[in-house]
């Protein structure tokens, strides 16, 4: 199963429905569920809100089926989605021009490597800040690595209260920039387009167990 977080007030865009906003010819809520399915995610849904019709509009032509959450914040809104969806859940937010199925492949085939229930994506902080443009909201560190979140992630939360913090392993993702950037702010529009044409450095994975 896969789900694409796509009920985001978008402040910082001024309350547009940041999924809707197209780049390369293509909606970013397009361009997820390409690399969703791409990576052979068969049954892909898109969490929606009261606030963006235009999403769920946008997903009946695509054929995607949708999940109506109250549009509480992120982390509420995810547990409302995983609980309907009840199984193992690939989760990517709807604001990456730029990701692909290999993204998407790489993390699916080492979750069945990791022991925990959630295996979550991560960048060397300086590659996130380099082609995020601008600092994280969170930074985990590990043996003084500095990684940070990049909204993908394989989770099966079965079992786990929404009050519980799942245990997690980390998957380092190096040189798979800019695939993994985010659209927030009127100024990631203006250098998305340069960043379209930029190529990351050697790609590789590691695993880092917590």
């Amino acid at each position: 199963m896969g789900l694409i977080m796509a009920g985001g007030l978008a402040k910082r865009l001024g309350g547009i429905e940041k999924p809707l906003l197209k780049i390369r010819g293509k909606t970013m809520l397009e361009t997820a569920v390409e690399a969703l399915k791409g990576a052979g995610i068969k049954r892909v849904y898109v969490a929606v809100t009261p606030r963006t019709p235009g999403v769920k509009r946008a997903c009946e032509q695509l054929g995607v089926e949708t999940i109506e959450t109250p549009g509480s914040g992120f982390v509420y809104d995810l547990w409302t989605a995983i609980r309907v969806i009840g199984s193992v859940c690939l989760v990517a937010v709807a604001d990456k021009p730029f990701l692909t199925a290999e993204e998407v492949s790489v993390l699916l085939d080492l979750y069945e490597l990791s022991d925990k229930p959630v295996l979550t994506a991560v960048t060397p902080l300086s590659e996130y800040v380099e082609f995020h443009w601008r600092w994280p909201s969170f930074i985990y560190v590990v043996s003084g690595l500095s990684l940070a979140p990049v909204g993908l992630s394989v989770m099966d939360l079965r079992g786990v209260k929404p009050k519980e913090a799942a245990s997690e392993d980390l998957l380092v993702f190096y040189g798979y920039v800019p695939n993994l950037a985010s659209i927030d702010t009127f100024s990631d529009l203006e250098k998305a387009g340069l960043a379209s044409r930029l190529k990351g450095g050697v790609s590789k994975v590691e695993l880092l167990r917590l």
